[in-house]
């Protein structure tokens, strides 16, 4: 698990009040006002170019560094009582700016699959087991120029119980309704605690009715921050079962070499299929970077790690540093080759550009670049004979 910060993180464990703890979270996709605009923050300032996020943390700046707290510590299923008015804030006043009645907050499109359900994402900063995430959606009689009320919201979807996880999924129906824009309002209610969180999403219904009147256009749907990485290493692709206790290691380089971050999963028992520890370890990076996203975007803002041995991808907010990755499998302590079938392209003996980390076969073995060089002709730069370029894997 990559961690930071550990003394610090166990010391307002310790001290905070019984309040709130230290369990957070909030809807991903479609994404809450606050997590929408802490991405966009997150993506070199890019929330000065969105004047309602720009505006939401010069009123409110906390619901930038607690974008995961808009919660009621004694909830316990009585959410009308604990946020009766100010619903987007979970009714606290450091958090008011996202009531704002605005009519330019991101609206994020989403429609249903297959099946006819949408599904829903909730990242949790600390999992907690669940009673429920219960969903309401504003009503065609909702005004957009004034504040969501309780009023205003049919209950549209009730998940069933779960176990604690960093990232939670679910699928339910939303109704037509006449204007294609409105609120999504959710509560996350935990088991394990009275503690319960809210937030509102804005969402363009897809094919549902016609749009708003001319006074409240749906604003522009912006593009994700996250691009795809690039480099010899751009997905989490398992080929096959790791024995457990097995780390997965996934780190990342800048432009020159520099080792940035690691970020390991340990192979638990149960967790060891490929479709599996792939997932599991593109949890961990996603619970831990602000710069790196792992899985599949599929129309979403936010890439979402899924159950997939070959469609975890890894997506970048670090363009302009060009960060680049690698994976390393470690077993009793030592390093092991990749699993699977599949060789690493030939070591070129001229022609070769390679940078720190990139891989590639030599003399019947794998290898690792040491250092950021390129080749020339001269086999004297081989792996197994550069010690100082290369490193066997």
């Amino acid at each position: 698990m990559y961690i930071k910060n550990s003394a610090l993180i166990i010391l307002l464990a310790w001290s905070a009040s019984p309040m709130l703890t230290w369990a957070h979270g909030s809807m991903s996709s479609p994404p809450s006002r606050q997590f929408y605009c802490k991405e966009l923050r997150n993506n070199g300032g890019a929330h000065l170019n969105d004047p309602a996020c720009k505006a939401l943390f010069e009123v409110t700046p906390n619901a930038y560094y607690d974008w995961q707290s808009f919660a009621q510590g004694n909830a316990n299923g009585n959410h009308q009582a604990v946020v009766p008015a100010n619903l987007c804030s979970a009714n606290r006043a450091e958090f008011n700016g996202v009531n704002a009645t605005r009519n330019d907050w991101h609206v994020t499109e989403i429609s249903p699959g297959a099946d006819g359900k949408y599904t829903f994402i909730y990242d949790a900063t600390a999992p907690h087991a669940t009673r429920y995430f219960r969903t309401y959606l504003t009503k065609d009689s909702w005004n957009p120029s004034k504040p969501v009320t309780w009023a205003d919201l049919e209950q549209v979807g009730d998940s069933s119980s779960f176990s604690a996880q960093s990232q939670y999924t679910w699928k339910g129906m939303l109704p037509t309704r006449a204007n294609s824009r409105q609120v999504l309002f959710t509560v996350w209610q935990r088991s394990d605690s009275a503690e319960a969180f809210y937030s509102c999403s804005d969402i363009k219904i897809s094919g549902a009715g016609t749009p708003p009147e001319s006074g409240n256009p749906v604003p522009p749907i912006f593009s994700s921050p996250w691009v795809n990485a690039t480099g010899s290493v751009t997905s989490i692709t398992a080929r096959s079962p790791l024995p457990v206790n097995t780390i997965v290691r996934l780190r990342e380089f800048s432009s020159i070499g520099a080792d940035i971050a690691r970020y390991d999963y340990k192979v638990e028992p149960g967790k060891n299929s490929a479709s599996q520890w792939s997932y599991e370890l593109a949890k961990v990076i996603n619970a831990n970077s602000a710069t790196t996203r792992v899985g599949k975007r599929d129309g979403q803002l936010v890439p979402q790690a899924v159950v997939s041995a070959t469609e975890n991808a890894i997506f970048t907010k670090n363009t302009a540093r060009g960060s680049y990755y690698e994976i390393e499998y470690i077993n009793g302590g030592n390093s092991i080759d990749p699993p699977g079938p599949g060789n690493f392209p030939a070591w070129k003996v001229s022609g070769g550009n390679y940078r720190a980390g990139d891989k590639v076969s030599h003399g019947g073995r794998n290898w690792r670049a040491l250092n950021a060089h390129s080749t020339y002709g001269d086999p004297n730069w081989a792996p197994g004979i550069a010690q100082n370029l290369w490193s066997p894997i």
